[in-house]
């Protein structure tokens, strides 16, 4: 498994140059400083999971919360990763009718 420097760096990366709706996309690394403003997708690391979810929890901004930790969805976040066979698998996908009031759904041929 990627250590969460490398997870961070592969965000970034992946969202570089990425905009929705004329709004660029950041990364940004939390730290006891950062406010959850205006963040609509947190990423946990396994390893501060407990203390975030404990934040997040609190009453913060409606986001979409993803960890690799074990027991993540059961704890209250959203979408909790792991391994598969080699592949990356996501479970616990858990979403509040407030996220889903703000789903459009979108329907593509992909060729066929």
């Amino acid at each position: 498994m990627a250590n969460d420097d490398q997870v961070g760096a592969a965000l970034a990366d992946l969202v570089r140059g990425q905009a929705i709706n004329g709004h660029a996309l950041e990364v940004r690394r939390l730290n006891s400083d950062n406010s959850l403003s205006g963040c609509h997708l947190l990423f946990v690391p396994a390893s501060d999971a407990r203390q975030v979810l404990a934040k997040i929890n609190k009453g913060s901004e409606p986001m979409l919360t993803v960890s690799d930790a074990p027991g993540f969805a059961q704890s209250g976040g959203m979408i909790e990763l792991f391994q598969e066979s080699g592949r990356m698998r996501f479970a616990g996908v858990r979403l509040s009718s407030r996220l889903l009031d703000l789903a459009r759904i979108v329907r593509t041929d992909h060729g066929q």
